[in-house]
C-alpha cells in the first residue's frame, strides 16, 4: 500500500483489497474453535480486523487516507517481533501514534 499514488485509484483498490483478503484470512483464523491464542488477544485482533474492514471500504473509495491501514499493519508486524507498548481503544483503533512502530497484541 506504500507505493500506491495517491491519484492511483486502481492501485488503491487492489492494495486495499490485498489488505483486506489477510485481514479476512486471520478474523476467520482467529473464529476456529481450535485456534489457541489467549481470549483477550484474539478479542484485541478481531476488533481490529473489524476496523480494517470498515475503514477499507472508505479507503477503496478514495474517502480516507491509507495511512491508518500501513501504520496498523507495521504495528502488527512489531508487535509479533515482540516489541508490544500500545493499548487499543474500544472501538478497535490502535492508540499509538502512527510511525511508533508499536500496538498491544
Amino acid at each position: 500500500m506504500e507505493e500506491v499514488e495517491e491519484d492511483d485509484l486502481v492501485g488503491r483498490v487492489k492494495a486495499v483489497a490485498n489488505n483486506q483478503r489477510l485481514w479476512i484470512t486471520l478474523q476467520k483464523d482467529l473464529l476456529l474453535e481450535n485456534n489457541s491464542l489467549p481470549n483477550e488477544l484474539k478479542a484485541q485482533l478481531l476488533s481490529i480486523a473489524f476496523w480494517v474492514s470498515r475503514y477499507s471500504r472508505q479507503a477503496m473509495k478514495g474517502e480516507a487516507a491509507l495511512d491508518p491501514l500501513i501504520t496498523v499493519n507495521k504495528q502488527i508486524m512489531d508487535g509479533l517481533k515482540g516489541n508490544p507498548s500500545q493499548q487499543i481503544s474500544g472501538d478497535g483503533t490502535p492508540t499509538a501514534s502512527p510511525g511508533d512502530g508499536n500496538i498491544l497484541l
